[in-house]
């Protein structure tokens, strides 16, 4: 079996978390939004290092997306169009695991997994048509 790159195991748990969260929120009752939401932003996280270390950019250890998408704007401008997104799915990344945490409604959730898979289509197109992944 051919061991994966670097490059593949991020878009490898990208697609994982975003999996999980979409067959969660599809069918989990009640739908367990602040899970929901938290692995929409690891998706979109795990996607935009992967976008990262593609373009041989080195990134910090954060959750912070808008500084993660900012260093992928170095490399593409238009990622600037995922900037209010990352935004919002940070805030899925630190607030919602600890008990003081924010209000999630569903509609937060179908945004987030929206988000997240745009965020991830984008970088994985990037990518694909330049590696076998």
């Amino acid at each position: 079996m051919k061991e994966l790159s670097e490059l593949e195991q991020w878009f490898l748990k990208a697609k994982s978390d975003f999996d999980l969260a979409d067959y969660v929120f599809k069918n989990m009752y009640p739908k367990p939004l602040e899970a929901i939401c938290f692995h929409s932003q690891q998706c979109a996280e795990k996607a935009l290092k992967g976008f990262l270390i593609f373009k041989d950019k080195d990134f910090p250890k954060t959750h912070d997306l808008v500084k993660i998408c900012q260093l992928c704007i170095e490399c593409d401008t238009e990622f600037k169009s995922f900037l209010n997104a990352c935004k919002i799915l940070t805030l899925y990344a630190t607030k919602l695991r600890y008990p003081d945490n924010i209000e999630v409604a569903e509609y937060h959730a179908k945004s987030a997994l929206k988000d997240a898979k745009a965020i991830y289509d984008f970088c994985f197109n990037r990518v694909k048509v330049n590696c076998e992944i």
